[in-house]
């Protein structure tokens, strides 16, 4: 099983482009926008129909999972499920979990 951490996760999402679109309450990989974990499953060639607050699953079976945290840690409010990444970034800054230089998720 693939092993995904919360630094990789803000790696990827300080690697976004502002504008891009994102769906916390769309968690298929049919679905039209997507969380931010649909975008890195596809982003990374996972094989999986969908995902859970910590887990990529195709068919049942769990087949990667984040290794340190819950995906709605990223969330910046229950109450709203369409942000742009720029938006998350600034809710990761107010955090202070910010991306590792030189990092390959980028």
């Amino acid at each position: 099983m693939i092993k995904v951490t919360k630094q990789q996760m803000i790696n990827y999402i300080f690697a976004q482009p502002d504008d891009r679109m994102v769906n916390f309450s769309e968690n298929l990989t049919n679905q039209d926008c997507g969380c931010v974990m649909v975008h890195y499953g596809k982003d990374n060639d996972l094989k999986f129909n969908g995902c859970g607050f910590a887990r990529w699953e195709y068919g049942g079976r769990c087949i990667a999972a984040m290794e340190d945290c819950r995906f709605n840690q990223f969330q910046p409010s229950e109450d709203r499920d369409e942000y742009t990444y720029s938006e998350l970034k600034e809710f990761l800054r107010q955090k202070d979990w910010l991306p590792t230089e030189g990092n390959e998720d980028a």
